[in-house]
């Protein structure tokens, strides 16, 4: 195999490498228990018929949802499980009733006292019969397994409060962000939650999950919604402090022009490529997924804030953006330098005409493979390829914190000092201000 840097990252026999310290998941070990609830009769349907018997709902740390089965020795036995998805519906001991989910059977165990079937559904919900007006919710989040402390960050009348809560193991439930403060849509608390998540994704530089959500009146639960998330990660380097004052101001900064911002330049969107790409291992693939960070960056600068006329294709696909006061007849698209130059000035990125050199890179490791340095034949083509890796993280850095107007710590990509932003001083840690909520760009 050629030396490239590929090769020279690949995951240990214990499933980490020096780059990104980040473990294997095994899912063997046992998760502890989050989340529990009785079914005294649930409705099992499958394609061969419908049946009725006690179960059990059983929430784990990791996100994981099982609902468990039992039919006792005596009695008709269910038939038909392997042939396709169930439909499972039900009311808990504490009158939530399960809405008619679809699942997927994950195991049977058999004995002389009956058998039992444990299945995945594809998402849960449990809900009052009547359900009162909603004042609160709570989501709990997971991968944000290294926050600690208490966030409160002010959104208009509602108050969210971020809070340690779970575990400090990885992949699992850490933390929680709750909505408050007055009556509130159950619709307007999710996409708060999201938007928050998404936030505390990018200060963590991981994907942080708020797969399970709880919905209250005054004190009263009224509404459990939960999925199993597959997406394990760990915040292995904090863009920004992972704790509660730090993380609050963070936060509380951001927010406005996240929300003004995400219909033009999709900054959710960034935000999961940017974490992605951190959580990778192998270099070139942290590479690519940090070139789709700048395309998606660069392609909805010039269709939404510059309004550029797209070229498309014949099937409708856009294949780039024309520049105006052309000839008749003439077709000049704008080069994916001259686009990410213009993005990145939009929102106030300084030096930019020096830090595309990565577009080389880019293009090599799209068309072959490998990096331009294998291709020269550079010998040591790791620390080459990690040094342009670093400038183009710090490039993606530059572009959210400018786009979302922040000021406060943060921490450069393998740099391992706490600097202010944008300043880049060293930062005096203390009471943290938050900046004034200037309009967006």
């Amino acid at each position: 195999m050629a030396a490239t840097a590929y090769s020279r990252s690949m995951p240990s026999a214990n499933g980490t490498t020096g780059e990104a310290k980040n473990d294997t998941r095994n899912r063997v070990t046992a998760v502890p228990l989050f989340r529990e609830w009785e079914l005294p009769e649930v409705q099992l349907q499958s394609a061969k018929g419908s049946w009725r018997s006690p179960g059990m709902i059983r929430l784990y740390a990791d996100s994981r949802i099982e609902v468990e089965i039992t039919f006792g020795a005596s009695g008709q036995k269910p038939i038909g499980l392997r042939s396709g998805p169930v439909r499972i519906s039900g009311a808990t001991t504490e009158g939530l009733v399960l809405r008619t989910t679809r699942a997927a059977l994950l195991k049977s165990e058999y004995g002389d006292g009956g058998e039992r079937h444990v299945f995945v559904p594809f998402q849960l919900v449990l809900s009052k019969s009547r359900s009162k007006p909603i004042s609160s919710a709570k989501f709990y989040v997971k991968n944000m397994t290294r926050y600690m402390g208490i966030a409160n960050v002010r959104d208009g009348e509602h108050v969210i409060r971020i809070v340690h809560e779970g575990s400090f193991q990885n992949f699992q439930f850490g933390a929680s962000i709750e909505v408050s403060g007055g009556r509130i849509s159950m619709a307007k608390a999710k996409k708060t939650v999201e938007d928050v998540a998404n936030l505390a994704s990018l200060a963590a530089r991981c994907p942080c999950i708020p797969c399970f959500g709880e919905y209250y009146s005054s004190s009263e639960l009224q509404r459990v919604e939960a999925y199993t998330s597959t997406v394990d990660c760990a915040p292995v380097s904090p863009l920004v402090p992972l704790q509660g004052e730090y993380l609050g101001g963070f936060i509380e900064q951001s927010l406005p022009r996240l929300r003004v911002n995400e219909a033009t330049l999709r900054v959710a969107l960034l935000i999961y490529y940017y974490c992605r790409s951190h959580q990778e291992t192998t270099l070139e693939v942290k590479f690519l997924l940090s070139s789709v960070f700048m395309e998606a960056a660069k392609f909805n600068y010039a269709l939404n804030v510059a309004q550029y006329v797209p070229d498309k294709k014949a099937n409708g696909v856009v294949r780039g953006f024309l520049k105006p006061n052309q000839p008749p007849g003439k077709k000049v698209c704008w080069s994916f330098d001259d686009l990410v130059k213009q993005a990145a000035k939009y929102v106030g990125v300084t030096r930019v005409a020096k830090r595309t050199s990565f577009i080389e890179n880019r293009n090599c490791i799209f068309h072959s493979g490998e990096s331009s340095f294998v291709q020269t034949g550079r010998r040591r083509v790791l620390p080459a390829l990690m040094a342009e890796l670093v400038e183009v993280y710090g490039l993606m850095d530059d572009f959210l914190l400018r786009l979302l107007g922040y000021r406060g710590p943060f921490s450069p990509y393998r740099d391992g000092r706490m600097l202010a932003y944008p300043s880049r001083r060293p930062f005096r840690r203390g009471v943290m201000k938050t900046a004034s909520l200037a309009s967006p760009p």
